[in-house]
């Protein structure tokens, strides 16, 4: 018996060990299919923000506060790198008077994403665009281009996640300061995409 054990143990063993080094089409293409499901480019935002001003901003504003919504799109062939879109509303209290200024922001932006781990993501971006001003005076308006950049941290694994961050923001003319983010963010689901096989012998 023991030898006939050995015996087949012999003549399958090179068998399984030769079959352990191939790899296998469908397999791989399964795993392919899941990581392409599983990879989201587009993404939606909400992020509040505490608004701080800097040097020759802090004699006029107090720290006021903002709502940002936006999208976030992840190049497939790149992933990690985004192109990003963002509308916004602050409130700016003035120092000493009691007046308030509401400011309408818009900006297109581009940068870095890269996934540390499935629950973890650090980005970094750069955005222009123009912004907008009222005054709580009827009829006392203007506007002018803005810049902007951010960091954030990205948290939990989706597609629901926590973000964190710090932004600079100039309103050129007009105002200067730093924000401290915290807001959503939600994937959109990816379409299935579909894997040929193509076996070769």
């Amino acid at each position: 018996m023991k030898k006939v054990l050995a015996g087949v143990v012999i003549l399958v063993l090179p068998g399984l060990l030769y079959a352990g080094k191939v790899p296998c089409p469908a397999l791989a293409a399964e795993s392919q299919a899941r990581d392409g499901q599983s990879f989201s480019p587009l993404s939606l935002k909400l992020t509040t923000v505490m608004d701080v001003p800097l040097e020759e901003s802090q004699p006029v504003f107090e720290v006021g506060a903002g709502l940002l919504a936006g999208m976030e799109y992840r190049l497939p062939f790149l992933r990690w790198v985004y192109i990003s879109g963002e509308v916004g509303f602050h409130e700016e209290a003035a120092n000493l008077v009691t007046l308030s200024v509401s400011v309408f922001t818009a900006a297109l932006g581009v940068g870095l994403r890269v996934d540390l781990l499935p629950w973890l993501s650090a980005s970094a971006g750069v955005s222009g665009g123009a912004f907008g001003c009222i005054l709580n005076d009827p009829g006392t308006s203007g506007g002018n281009a803005l810049l902007s950049a951010d960091v954030r941290l990205v948290l939990l694994p989706g597609p629901w996640r926590l973000t964190l961050g710090v932004s600079y923001q100039d309103l050129l003319s007009f105002y200067r300061g730093l924000g401290a983010m915290i807001g959503l963010s939600c994937d959109l689901p990816a379409r299935a995409r579909r894997e040929v096989v193509t076996w070769q012998r």
